[in-house]
């Protein structure tokens, strides 16, 4: 069955509107954001990279951390009990991920090149993945979008952060 053109543009607001939140979530637990969004062609897609720099160290230890977000809205709190997004981040989906991770790899090595950590060539890399339920009924989360209310999303969001995933 074919998506309608609605049912899409729906489905990558709801998307775009986590990957935000995600991103909120990962700066305030002090991550720097490097690219949202970075497309390998049609072979995949990472939501979100970012540094994380190792607390109380050198930036000889830094991660670069390559993360995958999954949004759905809930009409409410007991609508369900598991997010099946951790199902979706299947084998295919793991080895698109990890060729996007290349792809950014090379294209970015200028901007890397700059720590420390890169040009020891001990940079580690982890696969996260940040899960994120909305508890909004279609008309709330509207009138929270179109008044671009943020902190009011975020406390009626429950946002889950899996690290190392694959």
């Amino acid at each position: 069955m074919k998506e309608t053109a609605i049912a899409k543009n729906r489905r990558q607001s709801l998307g775009k509107l986590g990957e935000e939140l995600a991103a909120q979530h990962l700066s305030a637990l002090g991550l720097e954001i490097l690219a949202r969004n970075f497309h390998h062609g049609r072979e995949g897609e990472i939501d979100i990279i970012a540094l994380e720099p190792e607390p109380d160290s050198d930036s000889e230890k830094d991660c670069l951390v390559f993360i995958e977000v999954k949004t759905r809205r809930l009409d409410s709190p007991t609508s369900a009990f598991e997010h099946t997004g951790q199902m979706s981040v299947d084998r295919r989906k793991r080895q698109k991920i990890i060729r996007a991770a290349f792809a950014y790899l090379s294209s970015a090595r200028e901007r890397l090149s700059t720590l420390s950590s890169w040009g020891s060539g001990r940079m580690p890399m982890r696969f996260d993945l940040i899960l994120i339920d909305i508890a909004l009924t279609r008309t709330q989360l509207k009138a929270y979008i179109d008044a671009m209310d943020q902190p009011a999303l975020a406390k009626n969001s429950r946002i889950q952060h899996f690290k190392e995933l694959f």
